[in-house]
């Protein structure tokens, strides 16, 4: 299991707890730049399932992203992370995996069809044990066709007919 991406200010450091404690038989992989000490009290260091790899190059990620059974979003739901559009999502299903997600954002449920969409903790933490599951190849490949569909070049192609269709009067 992994989370890629910045480690700090965003993260529930509470649930990340709950869910490192709740599946010790899991690795867990971090993979991004960050220090985690001034939002938690936690030592992470000291639990024997975690492995912090630093921050990587944007060409190595697929490389970590190729061990992950599930990617998880456990960020924290208030108004920093609401305003927060959910690239990282498209990043996860681009490599076919699983995701575990809170619901910290409206964009996030938009995606509830590909990942698992928790809202709150305990619901998150049982969500890790279905996604784990939820890798049929059926799966994968509709995760990476969601995230086709969600390419910068589609986003932009949306805008432009959105606002071509859009009257405006003077």
């Amino acid at each position: 299991m992994g989370y890629v991406g910045h480690i700090g200010l965003r993260i529930d450091f509470e649930l990340l707890t709950k869910v490192i404690k709740a599946h010790p038989d899991k690795l867990f992989l971090m993979v991004g730049p960050g220090d985690y000490t001034p939002f938690t009290a936690e030592n992470y260091h000291e639990y024997p399932n975690v492995v912090f790899a630093g921050p990587k190059k944007l060409a190595e990620l697929p490389r970590y992203l190729h061990f992950m059974d599930v990617t998880i979003i456990p960020f924290l739901k208030n108004d920093l992370t609401k305003s927060i559009y959910p690239l990282k999502m498209n990043e996860y299903l681009a490599a076919g995996k699983a995701i575990v997600t809170t619901d910290f954002s409206v964009d996030v449920e938009s995606f509830k069809d590909v990942a698992y969409v928790s809202k709150n903790h305990d619901e998150f933490v049982n969500d890790i044990s279905e996604a784990m599951v939820s890798n049929s190849n059926e799966n994968v490949k509709r995760r990476v066709q969601t995230s086709e569909g969600n390419a910068w070049s589609d986003r932009i192609d949306l805008f432009w007919e959105i606002l071509e269709n859009t009257k405006i009067e003077r």
